[in-house]
């Protein structure tokens, strides 16, 4: 998660953080979203490739006066990394 917690950048209210839930295309696997490096590449065995790339978690700030979202992706995957 980022370190300090931003002030919404649209009312200044108080930013809560959290996360982006992101499910597989069977809804069996719930696992954070994640941002990744460059165009999207398919692949026909895990539906897109990931090798080589980029990959970070996704965190999240909601503005509790009026819902503004922002996003981080600070925190790399090294899961992901091959």
């Amino acid at each position: 998660m980022a370190t300090a917690t931003p002030k919404c950048a649209k009312c200044s209210g108080r930013m809560s953080p959290g996360f982006l839930l992101d499910f597989t295309s069977d809804d069996l696997r719930r696992d954070q979203a994640l941002w990744v490096a460059g165009e999207r590449e398919r692949s026909g065995w895990v539906g897109t490739k990931l090798s080589g790339r980029d990959v970070r978690e996704v965190d999240a700030f909601r503005c509790e006066s009026c819902g503004y979202l922002e996003f981080y992706a600070q925190r790399q995957r090294k899961d992901y990394i091959v």
